[in-house]
């Protein structure tokens, strides 16, 4: 564990330092490094409906609608096709270009490319452990991705989940896009508090459907994910 913490920290403060640091407007790619670990991951996104809650933002929409980004390790030797895929799709990308970067015009969201991806999953897959995370209020899980790919990279499947209207933007892979109904900034404790039980139950979910096959389940978070994490495991043993 102390080496994924490691590799996370180092992951957290190269990833800004990178953005920080692209000086003009450009379109050439770059490449995020190839982890570390004996392992290349693919990285699906995915649409997930939670039948049983109703949408608790959205009265239109009937039920409770996620996005999952799944990272699932395999040895690298195993892995015919092996190359790069964009960090962040189209909308995601150019929305914290405008909000996150420390000039106008800079593109460097949409430059940003994982590399080392494994396109092609091989028909043995390894027993590996799952990793559940969910990040701070008025984020993108895909501003972590590096981070789930890195600990991917060690022998771990990581699911990241984006929350639809606490997250800052959430493109489906249909090219809906839904924006936060919150402004950025702290929430305030009672904000947090019902974000928070909303969360609870997407990490119930989530977990629920990734964990049917796997014998460990962890779970960890950034702020407002990281309490909510914690709510989780005080309410249930699904975490480790």
């Amino acid at each position: 564990m102390t080496l994924l913490v490691l590799h996370a920290a180092f992951f957290l403060s190269f990833v800004p330092s990178l953005i920080v640091g692209q000086a003009s407007v450009n379109t050439t790619a770059i490449l995020l490094p190839v982890p570390d670990g004996p392992y290349a991951s693919t990285v699906t996104v995915s649409e997930l409906t939670d039948t049983s809650r109703a949408n608790p933002f959205d009265g239109s929409s009937p039920y409770r609608q996620l996005l999952v980004s799944y990272y699932e390790p395999y040895l690298r030797e195993d892995c015919a096709n092996i190359g790069e895929i964009d960090y962040m799709p189209a909308a995601v990308a150019e929305c914290f270009n405008e909000n996150d970067l420390p000039s106008p015009g800079l593109t460097t969201f949409s430059q940003l490319k994982f590399s080392d991806v494994c396109l092609e999953a091989p028909t043995t897959k390894p027993d590996t452990p799952l990793l559940v995370w969910t990040g701070g209020f008025y984020t993108s899980s895909l501003q972590y991705g590096a981070i789930a790919q890195a600990i991917s990279s060690w022998g771990y499947r990581v699911v990241t989940i984006d929350h639809p209207y606490d997250a800052a933007i959430v493109e489906f892979p249909d090219g809906t896009i839904i924006y936060s109904a919150y402004t950025s900034g702290a929430p305030t404790d009672a904000t947090s508090a019902y974000l928070q039980s909303i969360r609870v139950k997407d990490i119930e979910f989530v977990t629920g459907l990734f964990s049917e096959a796997s014998e460990v389940v962890g779970l960890y978070g950034h702020s407002l994910g990281a309490s909510s994490q914690t709510a989780v495991l005080q309410a249930h043993t699904t975490g480790k």
